[in-house]
């Protein structure tokens, strides 16, 4: 495994994906490519997968790509960057203008992931 890169095709969560990926790097790998499915909407969600920072790059590929990049060289350049952030959680209750809907709140929420 030593200098290269490993292919997840099921993919742990929290502590469990830490300690493999933990592993991995012990092994030598170089890094760890992961399946990102379309959800059915058509979008590619964002993934958070570690409960920690990991000792090695995690790239999701298309999983339908992913299989077909077993066994062959691949070249990638991805630029990174890596920031610790605050985060937080904003709701609101919206008053609104139609009298027959006078009880009925409506409650707006969003994540912040902060900034730098």
């Amino acid at each position: 495994m030593e200098n290269t890169w490993v292919m997840l095709i099921a993919v742990p969560t929290g502590l469990e994906f830490t300690l493999l990926v933990e592993r991995m790097f012990s092994r030598g790998a170089i890094g760890i490519l992961v399946p990102q499915h379309v959800t059915s909407e058509g979008y590619l969600p964002k993934r958070l997968m570690s409960q920690a920072p990991v000792p090695l790059p995690v790239i999701s590929v298309h999983a339908e790509l992913l299989p077909k990049l077993a066994g062959r060289p691949v070249r990638a350049s991805i630029p990174f960057h890596t920031s610790v952030v605050q985060a937080g959680n904003v709701t609101a209750r919206l008053q609104g203008t139609d009298p027959a809907l006078d009880t009925v709140p409506l409650i707006v929420g969003a994540h912040f992931n902060g900034g730098q």
